[in-house]
């Protein structure tokens, strides 16, 4: 005779304990085991779309357009689009002064990260970049400790520390002989702490609201943030050139809109410093592409692609990858 399994049901109220036969509790854990995967694979998709992204980009702003502030002008205005669809069809969410003041801060947050990350497309490699970019989920761990209350488990804390230590061993070059720590580090540094707000704070909303209420939230002040350089001269004569490249920022906003769409969906099922760990393999899927690149178009971007460089690059973004394979076995 099967043993009854005790297990808590929500509808009789209070947690008052109720029988659930085996076969109800082997459904139970196969349809968990399906949303673990589910999440999973979302959290995977974000990290290719936005290397897909981060690879158009750095070609446009590196080879055809010279003002990044007239390209982030352009790119806010685009935005508009998926914005106005998604207003149509789900509707403006009921807001409180309280989630008011965090989207606009989250949008402020946004904007700040665009600027410095196509300045830093003008002046670096975007493999490099990516990679040091990834230094930011020890602040999403610290700040979604502090703030939301997660918690994780040591071996968690480890991977996490990995894929930083392999940020910082990116971060590093030779100069007259002696190894120091690039420019490109510093202002990394900065530009990853406004992701960790970011994502600490899209987790909060997604607390109270859908994923698609929170891309409204959070992307109309990121759209008017992206658009406020347009009351310079200079970037309203520059205008022109983002326009003459309008079918490849279509490709890449479309699928920067599916690769945010997948992040919000695995950080609605996951906890947030998980998500935005596996987002360390987004260099990896850079480093991918820009090797194919090199293989058959070399001269498309300027990307070193000596022994050593390829050496350099392939150890820390290996240590990424080895932090991401921990994640995925406990």
């Amino acid at each position: 005779m099967a043993s009854a399994v005790v297990c808590s049901s929500d509808s009789l109220g209070g947690g008052v304990p109720s029988f659930c036969t085996p076969k109800r509790n082997i459904l139970i854990t196969q349809q968990s085991l399906a949303l673990m995967e589910l999440w999973l694979i979302f959290a995977l998709l974000s990290p290719l779309g936005y290397a897909l992204v981060n690879v158009i980009e750095k070609f446009l702003l590196e080879k055809k357009i010279k003002n990044f502030y007239s390209y982030a002008v352009f790119t806010g205005f685009l935005y508009v689009v998926p914005i106005s669809i998604i207003w149509y069809f789900v509707g403006f969410p009921d807001i409180d002064q309280k989630i008011a003041s965090i989207a606009l801060f989250v949008g402020l947050c946004c904007g700040m990260l665009h600027f410095l990350y196509y300045y830093a497309l003008t002046k670096y490699e975007v493999s490099r970049i990516m990679g040091l970019f990834y230094i930011y989920p020890v602040f999403v761990a610290l700040f979604s400790f502090l703030f939301i209350g997660e918690r994780l488990s040591l071996v968690h804390y480890t991977a996490i520390a990995i894929a930083v230590f392999s940020t910082v061993f990116l971060g590093i070059e030779k100069h007259k002989e002696k190894w120091r720590i690039s420019h490109l580090f510093w202002i990394m540094m900065l530009a990853s702490i406004l992701p960790a707000v970011i994502d600490v704070s899209d987790k909060y909303l997604l607390g109270s609201y859908t994923y698609w209420e929170v891309y409204l939230l959070v992307m109309i002040p990121t759209s008017i943030v992206n658009i406020l350089p347009i009351l310079s001269r200079t970037v309203r004569r520059d205008l022109y050139q983002p326009v003459h490249f309008i079918f490849p920022m279509l490709v890449i906003e479309i699928t920067a809109f599916g690769a945010g769409y997948s992040f919000l969906r695995a950080a609605s099922i996951a906890p947030i410093s998980l998500v935005s760990t596996y987002g360390t393999l987004q260099p990896v899927f850079v480093f991918v592409l820009i090797l194919m690149l090199s293989l058959f178009i070399p001269s498309i971007l300027k990307e070193p692609m000596t022994r050593h460089a390829i050496f350099h690059k392939a150890i820390g973004i290996a240590a990424i990858v080895a932090a991401a394979v921990i994640l995925s076995l406990v």
